[in-house]
């Protein structure tokens, strides 16, 4: 007997299309519909048909950067990882999806696009969401190194030099704060922007401007404002810090200098009042020049973004203003005091931590524009309490769209490699991925402007449920119910659910095991379900504390070992699903279907797998 269970789980099967499509229909159908373009109208994001927009989904790399490395090192297929990953994304209700764009993978040093395997990747990424109907946030410079530097210097060390990677894009040349307001770079991202987008996918041919999924652009990830510190004379023999190394430096440096010399000329006055009307003329003519690119690429409407740094300042919301800017960008991202670099954060009170964002966003932040979270995270923890408090605040906050950081790609998430002190993935981390599910759901019907519960113990509200213990999300409507551990019957909606996504037992379902499962009624009286394997870590999956501010980033997954392990032992279920009579249970495998014998008390012993289950009187 061969199962079909790994080629499933992990590559997905050619001769299981018409199983999978029935859990992506299903999925599809759970989730609002939305159709693009997408405008700000009186201070809503809305489609074209004027619906409220309200999308929540993932950060996904795996064209670039740490995620395209591993995969590469396990020797797996992008595509096929790609393709499983979505069809996960599907069963969780993604339907949208953040990417910054590692420039430095596919550009020259004057911002020419240089065509390798990173876009054929990505290419294929794009064809994929978008006929899995996800919407696709662009953010076309990250300006970040990339391991792929590092490792073309470790293989080829004293024989390293700029051209055995194909690419070594423009911001290798310049500082992060030069992104705003060197020419030479300004026209390379210009340039870059308009490659970009122009490019025509190698699968349909479409440029990607023409993708109807992309929604929103925003031209940089994070960018570094000027300040006057920068413009001080350098201390002779002072090394950078980490931080400060990415500013820029030498002639660079005194260039800068230079400009704001001749601004403050030209504009006499208080010099902390006049420096920020020259750095809000530097940030409004960089936006000027970015969206100018992008919108002569692009010919067609797309919501421009951009981050909230510094919005409170007058001359910097003036600059936005002029710019023309929809929507702004913020991030969420709880931690204890030593930030990213804790090693273990779940000693941590989330709901008084997400109550302490909320109130510095309503503090610092305007309210004239909608808000997308381009990253949000627990950083260091395994808990997915903190999804569902998140999703509460992001909803006070005017949030229509929010994007977590990052999912780890199933390919390698056993190893949770790349930005390690995120780990999210439906197979490895069963429960904190329903939590970010149901996360979702809490966070689409929830009405923007709505306040956070006063309870500092749990919050809960019609329909859902989030409790820091048993570290629970739950939500019930519209026939779906969703739950990372336990529930009871006080949970359950009015009527009984069409589908279920879960870990733990429910009154509708016995289940053993730590692993998630899926139920989709496909008629009366039958339905679908995928059983998920069984997980243990068997390492730390964030490696430890790092001592070096941001160490922990990629790794070399063929030098550490995994931290997290499937296990294809088979777990009980008992089910009490709606209907009278018995159930049977048949398990598809390549070889057609096999009967699963039930116990004497109904329950069955079930592998990871998918399977049909039939109520017969």
């Amino acid at each position: 007997m061969r199962h079909a269970t790994r080629c499933c789980l992990i590559l997905g099967a050619a001769g299981l299309i018409s199983w999978q499509a029935a859990f992506c229909a299903a999925a599809e159908r759970a989730r609002p519909k939305f159709t693009a373009p997408f405008a700000v109208r009186d201070g809503v994001v809305r489609d074209a048909e004027g619906r409220e927009v309200r999308l929540w989904g993932v950060n996904y790399y795996v064209p670039f950067c740490h995620n395209y490395l591993n995969i590469a090192e396990v020797g797996a297929d992008h595509r096929a990882a790609i393709d499983e990953d979505l069809r996960q994304f599907q069963i969780m209700g993604v339907d949208f999806v953040r990417i910054h764009i590692y420039d430095r993978e596919i550009s020259d040093a004057q911002g020419h696009l240089t065509p390798n395997h990173h876009l054929e990747v990505f290419d294929y990424l794009l064809e994929k969401l978008d006929k899995a109907g996800i919407f696709l946030m662009l953010t076309p410079v990250v300006w970040w190194n990339t391991p792929e530097n590092q490792a073309l210097m470790d293989r080829y060390y004293a024989y390293w030099h700029v051209g055995v990677g194909g690419s070594f894009g423009f911001s290798n040349f310049y500082g992060k704060d030069e992104m705003l307001w060197n020419e030479d770079a300004l026209r390379c991202q210009q340039r870059y922007m308009g490659e970009l987008l122009s490019r025509q996918s190698a699968i349909s041919g479409r440029r990607y401007a023409e993708f109807p999924n992309l929604v929103a652009i925003e031209p940089i990830n994070e960018p570094q404002y000027i300040s006057l510190k920068m413009l001080e004379k350098p201390v002779a023999g002072q090394a950078p810090s980490q931080w400060t190394g990415s500013y820029s430096h030498g002639p660079a440096r005194d260039r800068l200098r230079q400009l704001w010399s001749e601004y403050q000329a030209a504009h006499p006055g208080d010099e902390a009042a006049v420096f920020a009307q020259f750095r809000a003329r530097i940030l409004r003519q960089y936006l000027q020049r970015m969206y100018a690119a992008i919108d002569a690429a692009m010919g067609r409407p797309y919501l421009k973004a951009h981050i909230d740094y510094a919005i409170a300042e007058a001359p910097i919301h003036a600059a936005v203003e002029a710019a023309k800017v929809d929507v702004y960008t913020t991030g969420c991202y709880p931690k204890s005091a030593r930030g990213f670099d804790s090693s273990w954060n779940d000693h941590l009170d989330f709901l008084e931590l997400i109550r302490d964002w909320d109130r510095k966003v309503a503090d610092q932040r305007r309210t004239d524009r909608p808000r997308i979270i381009y990253e949000h995270d627990a950083p260091s923890t395994l808990q997915g309490y903190p999804f569902g408090a998140m999703a509460l605040a992001f909803a006070a906050r005017h949030v229509q769209m929010a994007a977590m950081f990052t999912y780890t790609p199933t390919a390698v998430a056993a190893y949770n490699p790349g930005w390690r002190v995120h780990y999210l993935n439906l197979l490895h981390t069963s429960a904190r991925a329903v939590a970010f599910a149901a996360a979702g759901d809490i966070f689409r019907r929830t009405p923007l402007g709505t306040a956070l519960p006063d309870d500092p113990k749990r919050w809960q509200g019609e329909g859902w449920l989030v409790d820091p213990k048993p570290d629970l999300v739950a939500a019930a409507s519209d026939g779906r119910l969703l739950h990372s551990a336990k529930i009871t019957a006080k949970l359950l909606p009015a009527g009984a659910p069409n589908e279920i996504l879960a870990c733990g037992s429910s009154p509708w379902v016995t289940a053993a095991g730590n692993g998630a499962y899926h139920l989709l009624r496909a008629s009366e009286g039958q339905w679908d379900l995928e059983v998920f394997p069984n997980q243990v870590m068997v390492n730390d999956p964030f490696r430890g504390r790092a001592f070096r501010s941001m160490a922990n980033r990629y790794i070399n997954v063929n030098e550490w070992p995994v931290v997290s392990r499937l296990q294809e032992e088979s777990r009980r279920f008992l089910f009490q699903l709606p209907g009278q009579g018995r159930w049977t249970c048949t398990q598809r495998t390549i070889d057609g279907p096999e009967q699963v014998p039930a116990a004497s008390d109904g329950s069955f012993s079930l592998k990871p797998g998918r399977y049909t289950l039939t109520q017969t009187p």
